[in-house]
């Protein structure tokens, strides 16, 4: 059986450290703007496979759609600024913060 612990770990791994090695990735320069959403998409899609595989209780699951959202909305995001939807992208990832901030609000109350 998993733990918050293990959901925890889970959005640091794939989704805060996604999104800061994007940060740092766009401010470098390093790679063409594509490749670097087409990159976050698989490591938030993985992400959101591993959430999927856990075996959480009922007390650990509430809120948890929220959490799935979040991570389902950043994916699409992704794939919005693989086209080059950079304002449509920016309004998803806004939307994604959103939820997972429910999401905590859901799970410290």
């Amino acid at each position: 059986m998993n733990d918050l612990r293990d959901v925890q770990r889970i959005v640091v791994e794939y989704y805060a450290q996604t999104g800061a090695w994007m940060e740092n990735v766009a401010k470098a320069q390093v790679l063409p703007p594509d490749a670097v959403w087409r990159q976050a998409e698989r490591q938030l899609s993985k992400g959101l496979v591993k959430l999927g595989e856990l075996k959480l209780s009922h007390e650990d699951r509430r809120g948890f759609r929220l959490l799935r959202e979040g991570f389902e909305t950043m994916i699409r995001a992704c794939e919005a600024g693989q086209k080059g939807r950079y304002q449509k992208a920016e309004q998803l990832v806004e939307k994604s913060g959103e939820l997972l901030s429910r999401y905590l609000k859901a799970v410290t109350t």
